[in-house]
């Protein structure tokens, strides 16, 4: 009955965030709830900027029932792990705020700087999700760009299919839902794969733009 009186969320502020005892996974909760699933690369520049230590938050949050491992590197470690869907928009509300523009930057410098095969399907999920449509969708450009010039279609294939889902999700917003597809479409060609209602579905993508997100 007390937690039900309290003001705020007394779920989250006494069962979760209360229970953290480490320094760093406190002070990565907010970047964490924010971008909800992410690998170590993509936690680090933020917590570095607020002087948390990246590993031993990432490691620390893996630990908790309320976070996910979504896959696990060659070492046997968590690699992907997530925040669980029933309670991110709760820590979302009950935490500061993240800084959502700064990490989708965070997001893109770390797909500019690693090799494109390598990059995590969540990493430009963040980096879509969370950065202005248009600076979102000139990092896609630049990521069609590599993907031509690499080579890269099954891999993009597999990818644009994630973040399209992702995007979709979106209703009512501007997104680069048409970019996305018309990339999807592209690999679908080049694997011999139908594509007439991927092509439609770019068509009818936000008044029928490339982009999706020009008018």
């Amino acid at each position: 009955m007390t937690l039900l009186e309290a003001p705020g969320d007394p779920y989250v502020d006494r069962r979760v965030v209360g229970r953290v005892l480490s320094s760093d996974v406190r002070g990565a909760l907010e970047v964490a709830a924010e971008l909800g699933r992410f690998d170590l690369d993509l936690l680090r520049p933020a917590l570095l900027r607020k002087g948390v230590d990246p590993v031993a938050a990432f490691d620390g949050l893996a630990m908790y029932d309320w976070v996910n491992v979504v896959s696990l590197g060659a070492d046997g470690r968590a690699r992907v792990i997530e925040i669980d869907e029933h309670l991110r928009d709760r820590l979302r509300a009950a935490l500061p705020v993240a800084d959502p523009e700064g990490l989708g930057r965070d997001a893109a410098a770390v797909i500019e700087a690693t090799p494109l095969a390598e990059v995590p399907v969540e990493t430009l999920e963040a980096a879509v999700r969370l950065l202005p449509v248009g600076a979102a969708a000139t990092l896609w450009d630049l990521v069609e760009s590599r993907v031509l010039a690499e080579g890269l279609w099954g891999w993009a294939g597999q990818v644009c299919a994630r973040v399209a889902a992702a995007e979709q999700g979106r209703a009512g917003e501007r997104t680069i839902l048409g970019s996305i597809l018309a990339t999807q479409a592209d690999a679908a060609v080049r694997a011999g794969r139908p594509t007439r209602a991927l092509w439609e579905s770019v068509g009818s993508t936000r008044g029928g733009t490339r982009a999706g997100w020009g008018g």
